[in-house]
């Protein structure tokens, strides 16, 4: 029997041992397909067809009514005849399906299904997909840092900006402590101990909860890691530092500029700040505006009131206002104000300011009422502290009165300090 390179091969989804053998001896008879024949074959409107390759046994180019193609291989597993479809043409080209092929067969003459074994090594690779390091900080991040972690915006500025770009595509399993090690060390080396124990601290609790969901079974983090002593900051502005990061941040437009000089003003954290919102406030037109703070807002996980000196309150009416939205600082309405970091280094430059952090204003305005003659537990309660005393347990008094007449005393003394009146009175604080 004579067959051509174009013979069609009919086989049904089950087909006999006689069958079997036929197509055994048709092989045998079969051309080796070249591309250029692949690309003359026509299809045939009526039925789908299969074409041998004479070069790999049991690999065929499979033909479609519609004209589209892929590649096959059928072979016999287990005892029965078996098919696997290997990819579509052109994707999938003549050498690298004949290289798929040779693939499955060695495969199946091993003793083992090839489509069972591709399935498998398919669902290993979603898997791994999934539980990539990207893939496992996004799912942290919603599941337990967002409910758990009021400050879980900045856990996932931590990984976004020092971990995700190193091991974003790695499989979770796959990071070792040295690759810990090696990290903290370039993290340690460019931006200092402390940002290297706080991703430290970031990493252990993502492989932690990892551990807990069985996502892994060992963390690579262990005892000892953390990057040395980190010794407490005592950096307080001078009134001239202070004056010149108020002149400058005078000079960014909104909401930079007003966000920085109410941290300034009232002393409260970074977060809280960005965070504050109209509705929060009350009273602003009125002579005693202030800032309540939910208990879900503030570290303290306490309500917190922060009265608004009268300087406070005209920056806050000079800010512009997004319609419908409710947020104090924001660019677009609808989340807080970000990139402190830039915003920083433009505040260096134009204020000649070196080694301080937004953190620093909070504890200048701490130590600067107390100069100006306010008791501890006035300034206690405008930061918000916990008080470690017994009474502290059962003292809910705000202090609002208290706190309004030292925030309006802080205020009074920037105002002395940033007026161009040559003969004003200032009280030094620092120096």
């Amino acid at each position: 029997m004579h067959v051509n390179e174009y013979q069609v091969i009919c086989l049904p989804q089950r087909y006999p041992e006689d069958q079997l053998i036929f197509l055994s001896k048709f092989r045998m008879s079969a051309k080796k397909l070249t591309r250029a024949a692949i690309e003359r074959v026509k299809p045939n409107p009526n039925k789908r067809r299969e074409i041998p390759d004479g070069l790999v046994p049991g690999l065929y180019l499979i033909l479609q009514p519609s004209g589209k193609k892929s590649w096959a291989v059928r072979y016999r597993a287990y005892g029965k005849p078996k098919k696997l479809t290997l990819g579509p043409y052109p994707v999938l080209g003549l050498v690298d399906a004949r290289e798929k092929a040779r693939d499955a067969l060695l495969i199946k003459d091993k003793g083992d299904d090839p489509a069972l074994v591709m399935e498998r090594e398919r669902a290993l690779q979603r898997v791994a997909a999934k539980n990539t390091f990207e893939a496992v900080v996004a799912e942290f991040i919603e599941r337990y840092a967002k409910p758990k972690n009021r400050t879980w915006s900045e856990t996932e500025r931590i990984f976004k900006r020092y971990v995700t770009p190193e091991w974003g595509a790695r499989p979770l399993h796959s990071i070792t402590r040295r690759d810990v090690v090696c990290l903290l060390d370039r993290i340690e080396d460019h931006s200092g101990i402390h940002m290297a124990n706080r991703v430290l601290a970031a990493i252990r609790k993502l492989f932690n909860w990892s551990m807990s969901r069985g996502t892994i079974h060992m963390s690579p983090i262990g005892p000892g890691m953390a990057r040395g002593v980190e010794t407490r900051r005592d950096r307080i502005l001078s009134d001239e530092e202070l004056t010149a990061l108020w002149r400058s941040s005078e000079a960014e437009s909104y909401p930079f500029g007003p966000f920085i000089q109410i941290i300034a003003l009232t002393g409260q954290r970074l977060r809280e700040v960005s965070g504050m919102k109209w509705s929060d406030i009350e009273d602003l037109e009125g002579k005693e505006p202030v800032w309540t703070l939910s208990a879900q807002s503030t570290k303290s996980k306490r309500v917190h009131r922060v009265p608004l000196p009268r300087m406070a309150a005209r920056i806050l009416k000079s800010v512009p206002k997004f319609d419908k939205q409710d947020l104090v600082f924001s660019t677009n309405g609808k989340t807080p104000i970000s990139g402190f970091s830039r915003f920083k280094r433009r505040l260096d430059q134009k204020s000649v300011v070196n080694d301080w952090r937004f953190h620093d204003l909070r504890r200048t305005l701490a130590t600067g009422l107390r100069r100006l003659g306010e008791d501890r537990l006035t300034v206690s309660k405008i930061l918000n502290h916990a008080d470690p005393d017994i009474t502290g347990v059962y003292d809910r008094y705000t202090a609002d009165k208290e706190k309004r007449r030292a925030l309006n005393k802080w205020a009074r003394h920037i105002e002395s300090l940033i007026s161009d009146t040559s003969d004003r009175k200032v009280v030094k604080l620092h120096g």
